[in-house]
């Protein structure tokens, strides 16, 4: 990101001023195309620089080995003697308005090296999000191997899930993420007797960078939010702007997954930050191993007030404690109707309901049907 030349109030190169410049001063327009730096300039004099169309890219120095510094030209600036510079559109084109001095002498001097600059433009990008679903395997499962010609995220819920790719095997566990570039050739299977759930994503994506493929990624309590708001956006049949949120949020993952495996220095007061993320995910964590948890009891379990653990949940998970109990409670009744094993009555009383009217309620008011016609339509898909 650059900084414009008028919100600089001190430098050693140029002055904003009010104006275009003295008159006594001989006016030249100068058009420029978006190429990299090759010559500097420099002026026994001062030289004014006036914003005229497009948006230029000012590079200065005062020194032709550099360092160099970037700033986008608004305004008028003075340049002051001595101060090497030029300029570069960042627009497709722009124009400038400079004013010489009279018998000023202007040179021009060839750079050993061009000063090129990266423009703002995304490398990831995702132009389109073909499905997501929840699988429910128990062992011995297994499947492929396959290749397609769209990227594959998949996200490990619970239990353990053991792929190959390219002939190289990894063994997800709990919170762990991989992704699978287009075309590569991998297998997925369950072989130990827990059940395992896991979230697949396909999308079409284009991204070259390898340290995304190829590795596990164990996720972050951060990272857990993303994904399960991403799956509640999902869910909503009238969310504005649904297609566009669900993309931008599964590209803010995406590059989250390198962030966060590599993060920068900290500030010192994210040793603070880092335990109440920490905190908010064993919260959470708790939340999906009990599914008949309340609110009351997450406060008894870690001895926090009903304050504090709404504080908390505002900050890392973007939803009420009691709200997040619910959705977790159905979200775990959707797996156990995939798994098939029980009934509804069954599953109402382990995901924490004391009776299955309750249940259905709960289960109508959310996704807009019942729970024996979501069963009925996977009975259907099987």
């Amino acid at each position: 990101m650059f900084t414009k030349t008028s919100a600089i109030d001190k430098n050693v190169y140029f002055k904003s001023v009010v104006g275009p410049g003295p008159k006594s001063y001989h006016s030249i327009e100068t058009s420029y195309e978006k190429l990299p730096v090759t010559t500097l300039l420099s002026c026994d004099k001062p030289v004014y620089l006036s914003a005229a169309s497009g948006i230029s890219l000012l590079v200065v120095s005062r020194d032709l080995q550099g360092p160099f510094e970037k700033f986008i030209l608004h305004g008028t600036i003075k340049v002051l003697p001595g101060t090497f510079y030029n300029l570069t559109s960042v627009s497709e084109a722009s124009s400038i308005n400079k004013k010489l001095a009279p018998f000023s002498t202007e040179n021009e001097t060839a750079l050993h090296e061009a000063i090129e600059w990266e423009p703002i433009a995304p490398a990831v990008h995702i132009s389109e999000i073909f499905t997501l679903y929840y699988q429910v395997k128990k062992a011995p499962y297994h499947f492929g191997p396959e290749q397609h010609r769209y990227c594959e995220l998949t996200i490990v819920e619970q239990g353990k899930l053991e792929t190959v790719i390219d002939g190289k095997h990894y063994l997800l566990r709990k919170n762990d993420a991989i992704l699978y570039q287009q075309n590569q050739t991998h297998t997925q299977a369950v072989n130990e007797k827990d059940t395992t759930t896991y979230i697949t994503v396909l999308f079409d994506m284009t991204l070259l960078d390898p340290q995304f493929f190829n590795r596990i990624f164990h996720l972050s309590s951060g990272q857990i939010a993303q994904i399960e708001t991403f799956i509640r956006i999902s869910d909503e049949d009238h969310f504005p702007y649904k297609n566009d949120h669900l993309i931008a949020r599964l590209k803010l993952f995406i590059l989250s997954l390198i962030s966060e495996s590599n993060p920068y220095p900290s500030k010192a007061s994210s040793m603070k930050e880092k335990y109440d993320q920490d905190l908010a995910q064993q919260i959470t964590e708790y939340i999906k191993e009990n599914p008949e948890a309340r609110v009351i009891d997450v406060t008894h379990h870690f001895g926090m007030s009903r304050s504090n653990i709404q504080s908390l949940f505002h900050r890392f998970v973007g939803m009420q404690p009691h709200a997040y109990i619910e959705e977790q409670r159905l979200k775990q009744a959707k797996i156990l109707m995939r798994d098939s094993s029980y009934s509804l009555t069954e599953i109402a009383r382990l995901v924490g309901y004391h009776s299955l009217p309750a249940f259905s309620r709960s289960f109508k008011n959310a996704f807009g049907y019942s729970p024996s016609s979501y069963a009925k339509k996977l009975y259907k898909q099987i």
